[in-house]
């Protein structure tokens, strides 16, 4: 769903000179360490790399978080959710557009420090610094597990990445700055996160709204929470959140909710009433992908802000019986009666979806058809239920029951 490719890549806009080598890389590591607080434990290689070599590192970090079809499968989601473009070669599209917007990278696997050898000498220290602030943290807090993505969580996995990229644009910040000066780092940080927002993708390929705003979060979505806690503790703050890193966008997008208000987990069971259909995927949307649901191009960002605040957790299901697909999930409330937002939320995504949507906003539960797809809903104790599925009313009636009745609370682990 959220095409979590944790690959910690200096976006392209920030690009590095790569004709200075290894004496350039010792010597900004020596200061970064200094700026960001963070000591060098053991020195960082630098290698130079073509086009063609970075594009082969992309493809191999997918085949690794996404074995087999599921890349396609989430492309096929993606579809589905009206967020990709159906005509989409999702795999080829997104190895293009991530390889575009590199400037550099570190790989914790092999612990070096990569430069693109094929952009021009528009910056080079800063985007370097970026790039070996990640080297520390692996240094100090270990980046090989939080590259790996939360198995059945991305809305977990973006939040964590959140941090760790935000962490290194800031430290970046504060390299070009000379120091960490509050005062003048929060007005910078904002004023970048709105450049790196509108930057151009550098690709011939159009590029859906989603897929762009899913590769730019994470270097911009945890930099509120990250200044908060570093007004507060200075870098000790952000130290302490890579070590408790928050487990949900939601408290990416509402700072003061970390850490208490943590995700009610949700378990949503089938049974037998899945019937021939067979599970693709399960995951979570969390706050973030919910605002995605109700603006999948952009448009409604303020409506869909308003309606997913109150978000307490969620899980969805995307099934497969041949080559037809169907969707069924479950969204919790943090307070009773704020399901009525989320029914006009999910009724804002069946219009730009399906031709004769049924009216969720009127009425807490109901079925609809529409292009084929048997639509039901129903409101439970602080929360929402619903599926869409191209079959028989009584197999979605069946399968409605089924996440209704587990659409609840779960004890958290």
């Amino acid at each position: 769903m959220t095409t979590a490719i944790s690959i910690f890549f200096a976006l392209i806009g920030l690009q590095a000179n790569t004709g200075q080598g290894q004496g350039l890389v010792d010597e900004v590591l020596k200061v970064t360490s200094r700026v960001r607080g963070l000591s060098v434990l053991r020195p960082v290689k630098a290698v130079s790399h073509t086009k063609e070599q970075i594009l082969d590192y992309v493809k191999e970090r997918i085949n690794e978080e996404y074995p087999g079809d599921s890349l396609e499968e989430e492309g096929r989601l993606l579809k589905h959710l009206g967020w990709i473009p159906m005509e989409m070669n999702y795999r080829s599209t997104l190895e293009e557009f991530v390889t575009a917007q590199v400037a550099g990278y570190f790989d914790p696997f092999r612990e070096r420090f990569v430069l693109a050898t094929w952009l021009p000498d528009l910056v080079q220290r800063p985007i370097i610094a970026h790039e070996l602030v990640h080297a520390l943290q692996d240094q100090h807090f270990g980046l090989k597990k939080a590259l790996k993505r939360i198995p059945g969580n991305d809305d977990a996995t973006i939040a964590r990445s959140a941090i760790i990229e935000g962490d290194a644009t800031i430290a970046m910040l504060a390299y070009t700055m000379g120091g960490t000066d509050m005062s003048a780092l929060v007005p910078a940080a904002a004023s970048l996160s709105e450049q790196t927002r509108d930057a151009p993708t550098l690709t011939t390929r159009h590029i859906p709204h989603y897929m762009r705003m899913s590769l730019i979060y994470p270097y911009t979505g945890g930099i509120e929470l990250l200044l908060k806690r570093m007004t507060q503790q200075r870098w000790a703050g952000v130290d302490a959140l890579h070590k408790n890193y928050p487990k949900s966008t939601e408290q990416l997008l509402h700072p003061d909710r970390y850490p208490n208000d943590q995700p009610i987990p949700v378990q949503l069971a089938t049974g037998k009433a899945l019937g021939p259909w067979q599970e693709s995927l399960r995951n979570r949307f969390g706050e973030l992908g919910f605002r995605f649901l109700a603006s999948p191009l952009g448009k409604q960002d303020i409506l869909a802000a308003q309606l997913s605040q109150g978000w307490g957790g969620d899980q969805y299901l995307f099934l497969k019986k041949g080559k037809e697909r169907g969707f069924a999930a479950c969204v919790l409330t943090d307070e009773p009666g704020q399901q009525v937002n989320y029914r006009t939320l999910v009724e804002l995504s069946l219009a730009a979806r399906y031709n004769q949507p049924p009216a969720i906003s009127r009425q807490p539960m109901g079925h609809g058809v529409s292009d084929g797809f048997q639509i039901a809903w129903r409101e439970v104790a602080q929360g929402l239920a619903w599926v869409e599925l191209p079959d028989e009313a009584k197999q979605a009636k069946q399968l409605l029951d089924a996440v209704a009745s587990s659409c609840r609370a779960r004890p958290r682990p």
